[in-house]
């Protein structure tokens, strides 16, 4: 190759690799519009069961508008579930959206204020529910800085629309993704609750994970 041709062949790959970042960027936050597969899918959330084995659906929220706004979500639920034989509560939060925003959404953001204080690292926890799959979660418990000091149990994940997991850095693991879900789920517990022992978080996900799986969609491969 020529010298005459090499500073050409170089300007051509900075505007190749430009383009592909550009197009990956604008993909993983929604740029060009909510896609259709994105919509259908936000629709399906509304098929999540109001009832997953003792646990009963007791209350019913919608996002915060600044919240949808800035995840620019295509479908939400956010649900508080009560456990009719032990009368345990958990709260549900799921939401789907462009892969790049939904990403680096994390309780640990949510929570860290003068409300809340993080009392562990986060660790990855398997939920095992009874059909033999297996998914992994990320555990993180919160203390509330109040005169109760009620312990916060907060169990959350990401799905391309098949199974949940919690990678070191979902940005780049699911940034090839058209979309993503996020899910996070939360019990409050009297301070000094042995999580070890008891754990409606993990009892409620072990249940919702199967019960809720042909409401999530992979995308279409076409």
């Amino acid at each position: 190759m020529t010298k005459r041709f090499q500073p050409v062949l170089a300007l051509a790959l900075i505007a190749v690799l430009t383009l592909a970042s550009g197009m990956m960027h604008g993909r993983m936050s929604n740029r060009w519009g909510t896609p259709p597969d994105m919509t259908a899918a936000g629709a399906e959330l509304d098929q999540i069961p109001d009832q997953i084995g003792p646990w009963q659906l007791a209350a019913t929220a919608e996002l915060h508008e600044v919240a949808a706004e800035t995840l620019e979500t295509a479908g939400s639920v956010t649900r508080t579930y009560v456990n009719e034989e032990t009368g345990e509560a958990v709260q549900l939060g799921l939401i789907l959206g462009p892969a790049g925003p939904i990403s680096v959404h994390t309780p640990d953001v949510c929570y860290s204020s003068r409300d809340f204080k993080q009392l562990d690292d986060r660790r990855r926890v398997a939920v095992k529910p009874a059909d033999g799959s297996e998914e992994t979660f990320w555990c993180l418990t919160f203390q509330t800085n109040d005169l109760s000091g009620s312990l916060l149990r907060v169990y959350y994940a990401w799905s391309p629309g098949d199974h949940w997991s919690a990678p070191d850095q979902p940005r780049l693991t699911f940034g090839g993704n058209p979309y993503l879900y996020k899910i996070d789920v939360t019990s409050r517990m009297p301070p000094g609750t042995d999580f070890a022992k008891v754990d409606p978080s993990l009892d409620f996900l072990t249940l919702f994970v199967p019960a809720s799986r042909n409401c999530l969609a992979p995308p279409s491969k076409d």
